[in-house]
């Protein structure tokens, strides 16, 4: 028949296609961004996925025997890569990790069950795949479940962020990544419960072949959206007067979570470190700092450990501790450091302004 060829040669270009694109994508400078590389990430593991269909559509056990049966659930992965991608735009990726650690012990625990089920029954091929049946529709129901958790959460962080994050952004293509996920999750969802129902599981592969062609599809939407137009977008930016409102906008969101993290308190911050933890090149930062407020980074960085600094002197809570415990608190690497800036930036002394305070 027409429709299992097809579907076999879509997988395999679909992996030869993932699988260079991530070449190409490490291998350019130009594309050295976290956000690109979580989207390539999320296109490795879909051509993996497809890899390991298109070796069980073909039944091609002169290559590797056990790939006929052991399941390797790559799928586990692909949305939290894409959460990775999603938040990565405020910089918060701590729910989006702990996403991805759950994915890691889901995939190694199916990988080892797979493996002893393989191991078992390899001597009797008939009942090693009828248990197989029954353990991977086992779980794709909880890949299933898994993957569309973790699309909700992306879903929900996306709606709720997206005047504040992603308007300067310009990828409003995004939005419509969504439905298009959530149809095929529900498409995948009707292939396993129609097979269950019917106990067939020939009829659940069919469908779930036609689920792979989609994931294909999506690939193809993920590379030229997610990344040639991410990129476009730089040369862009690139092209524009050098620092217009969208720049300011972003200097102001960097303001903002240097304050909020209290990334300033970091005593080995340099320009290089906070330009990665921000993802943006350390040029880039320093020309908007010294463009919008006429310091350098260093400078703009001590003027906020200096306002920490007369916070702390103010506090009652903290009269017991020294002067130099206070400055190493703000973010002040040496003593000597703390007494340079805050008489520079103040007039006084760190003990005068506290002696001051308390008049």
């Amino acid at each position: 028949m027409w429709y299992p060829k097809l579907v076999e040669n879509i997988l395999l270009i679909c992996f030869v296609q993932g699988f260079i694109v991530t070449l190409f994508v490490i291998g350019a400078k130009f594309y050295r961004s976290r956000r690109v590389w979580y989207l390539t990430l999320m296109v490795l593991v879909l051509s993996l996925n497809s890899f390991q269909a298109w070796m069980k559509t073909g039944q091609r056990s002169w290559l590797f025997e056990w790939m006929q049966y052991v399941h390797v659930p790559w799928y586990l992965f692909v949305m939290p890569f894409f959460y990775l991608f999603v938040r990565s735009f405020t910089h918060d990726l701590k729910p989006a990790k702990r996403v991805l650690n759950s994915a890691y012990v889901l995939f190694v625990l199916s990988v080892l069950i797979s493996l002893f089920f393989y191991l078992q029954y390899r001597s009797n091929l008939q009942v090693l795949k009828s248990v197989m049946q029954r353990f991977n529709m086992v779980a794709e129901f909880t890949g299933l479940i898994f993957n569309t958790g973790v699309l909700l959460s992306a879903w929900r962080f996306f709606a709720g962020n997206k005047k504040e994050f992603f308007k300067y952004l310009n990828i409003s293509w995004l939005r419509s990544s969504f439905p298009i996920a959530f149809i095929l999750f529900f498409i995948w969802f009707t292939a396993i419960v129609s097979a269950y129902i019917l106990k067939d599981y020939w009829y659940f592969k069919e469908i779930y072949n036609g689920i792979r062609v989609g994931s294909a599809i999506i690939i193809y939407w993920i590379v030229y959206l997610g990344i040639y137009r991410f990129s476009i977008s730089k040369e862009t930016v690139k092209n524009k007067p050098e620092f217009n409102e969208d720049h300011k906008r972003e200097y102001e969101r960097i303001l903002h979570i240097i304050r909020e993290k209290g990334l300033f308190t970091d005593t080995e911050l340099s320009v290089n470190k906070l330009a990665r933890y921000l993802d943006i090149s350390p040029s880039k930062l320093s020309k908007m700092v010294q463009h919008f407020s006429e310091k350098n980074v260093p400078e703009l960085i001590n003027s906020m450990r200096v306002e920490r600094a007369k916070e702390l002197l103010t506090n009652p809570e903290f009269d017991k501790y020294t002067l130099a415990h206070i400055g190493w608190e703000a973010g002040f690497n040496s003593r000597s450091a703390f007494y340079n800036h805050f008489k520079r930036l103040t007039g006084m002394t760190p003990k005068e302004y506290k002696e001051k305070a308390k008049e």
